[in-house]
């Protein structure tokens, strides 16, 4: 029988300068432009809400569901 460090087979790698770069871009870009995007909703919502017609037409524009009452 094996023991799971036998079968896991030789230790990976360390990922350092080149290589790590890319990984981390990933997760960095995509917090960028979440955070842009936000900003940008967050200042046209008083246009979006006026052109809608009031706060009854806010659930339309951000998605959620509209509270009950």
């Amino acid at each position: 029988m094996t023991t799971p460090a036998a079968a896991a087979g030789p230790p990976a790698e360390s990922m350092h300068g080149s290589r790590l770069w890319p990984v981390l871009a990933g997760p960095m870009l995509g917090t960028f432009v979440s955070s842009l995007d936000q900003t940008i909703v967050a200042a046209a919502m008083p246009t979006i809400v006026s052109d809608l017609g009031g706060v009854n037409g806010l659930s339309r524009s951000n998605g959620a569901p509209r509270p009950p009452g």
